[in-house]
């Protein structure tokens, strides 16, 4: 027998779950069956794995084991759930009957027509769950462009609202799409957390939509939380992180998402701020060559999605890192095209005050010291921000500022402006130039 140990059950292959009997059990929506397809599967080496063992990955006894396989215990929706996690059942192939098993003295429960009465079994209305979703996908355009704390309250309420359904009756699909809107909604509080220096919440929401995205199976969830982990990384200056995690995101990509797109201009912004200018460029043209495979973007305002536009704003700051002061200035120019409206008001605050800091370190290597120094307040000067990004750029900018005009007085204007802003939110100041 494979090397099994108690208390929880091995990780299985993906073809475990697809051979012929082990399909017929997960389609039949019967426990019993399937928990017997488990223990006789010719993957193990020894058959069948013994009735104690498995009862043990489950948390109950060898004879309620036995009598659940012999279709004599009743079994609840929950027992279905905990099973499935306990097992390690992918959510893709995981049995459709929520109450399958279930003892009925007045039914035969394998008539197909009861057991399409049995999924279609449900607390939720029939418009309750588009309307979820609608209202997820709303806040996440409101990203941008809404009061960061107003925008977390309203996600924090919808996020209850979607818990709530999950501990009411419901089919295993509407279960599946309760996550989804819970992930979706836990990464866009992940962002505003973030954005607000909340880095405990920010980094608890982070990791739930990263749980929820693989309980629903829904990669495209887990490779942007993949993308909140290079984020915060780039914050906090662990640019290899940046790449690790980058890395994990793509490693099982079949069709390009938005996900996809970022997570490689991710990689691309750890590997130039490693200084790997191969690496760095490798990154890039995937980057460039996975959003040349998405469809035209419908709405370009949700932050989850991946408008061509941005592909400019991730761009700028990597060339500059890099040394490549002129493509980085195009990069730029770009970014304020496309952001700011004819009467100079923008869908897109936070965007330009990471590209103005970026341009001020442009100028600084162009020899403009006035110009550094106008783009650097800026880039302070936008209501809407994510504060961890905000000062980290800026403190890039000041770094270079005191490196190369440590004496001037509008140097240390500008520094005085970003001490006072580290303080309003709680962050270690610069150390004395």
């Amino acid at each position: 027998m494979n090397d099994y140990r108690r208390g929880v059950a091995p990780e299985l292959p993906a073809a475990f779950w697809q051979t012929e009997p082990m399909a017929a059990a997960l389609a039949s929506g019967d426990l019993g069956q399937i928990l017997r397809a488990y223990r006789f599967h010719p993957f193990h080496t020894q058959q069948p794995l013994p009735q104690d063992l498995v009862a043990d990955w489950l948390h109950i006894s060898q004879s309620s084991l036995s009598r659940i396989e012999q279709g004599k215990r009743r079994v609840t929706i929950d027992d279905l759930a905990g099973f499935a996690r306990d097992l390690g059942i992918p959510m893709a192939v995981r049995w459709v009957r929520p109450d399958a098993g279930l003892a009925r003295e007045d039914v035969d429960p394998y008539e197909p027509l009861e057991m399409v009465r049995y999924v279609e079994r449900s607390e939720l209305g029939p418009d309750t769950l588009e309307a979820l979703h609608a209202r997820a996908e709303k806040l996440c355009c409101d990203y941008s462009a809404m009061p960061p704390q107003a925008l977390r309250q309203e996600a924090e309420q919808q996020l209850r609202y979607a818990g709530r359904l999950l501990d009411g009756r419901k089919t295993f699909s509407q279960h599946r799409e309760l996550l989804v809107v819970a992930g979706w909604l836990s990464l866009l509080l992940g962002c505003l957390h973030n954005d607000m220096g909340n880095r405990g919440p920010a980094k608890a929401a982070r990791d739930a939509a990263h749980h929820l995205g693989k309980e629903a199976g829904h990669p495209v969830i887990v490779r942007w939380a993949c993308e909140l982990h290079c984020w915060f990384a780039l914050n906090d200056g662990r640019f290899r992180d940046i790449t690790r995690f980058a890395d994990a995101g793509l490693a099982s990509l079949r069709t390009a998402d938005s996900a996809s797109v970022q997570l490689a201009l991710q990689a691309a912004k750890g590997w130039a701020k490693l200084g790997d200018r191969h690496e760095a460029g490798a990154a890039l043209e995937r980057g460039s060559s996975l959003l040349n495979q998405l469809p035209a973007v419908e709405h370009p305002e949700n932050h989850f999605v991946f408008d061509p536009a941005k592909h400019e704003f991730y761009a700028a700051p990597i060339y500059e890192w890099l040394g490549e002061h002129d493509r980085a200035e195009e990069h730029c120019n770009e970014v304020f095209e496309r952001c700011t409206a004819a009467d100079g008001t923008t869908a897109w605050p936070m965007r330009l005050s990471d590209t103005q800091s970026t341009m001020a370190l442009v100028q600084l290597h162009r020899g403009d010291l006035g110009g550094a120094i106008e783009y650097g307040n800026r880039a302070l000067g936008h209501d809407r921000r994510c504060v961890p990004s905000l000062l980290s750029g800026t403190s890039n900018v000041l770094a270079e500022l005191e490196r190369r005009h440590p004496r001037e007085a509008i140097v240390h204007t500008f520094r005085e402006r970003f001490v006072e802003m580290c303080r309003e939110y709680g962050y270690q100041g610069p150390t004395a130039a």
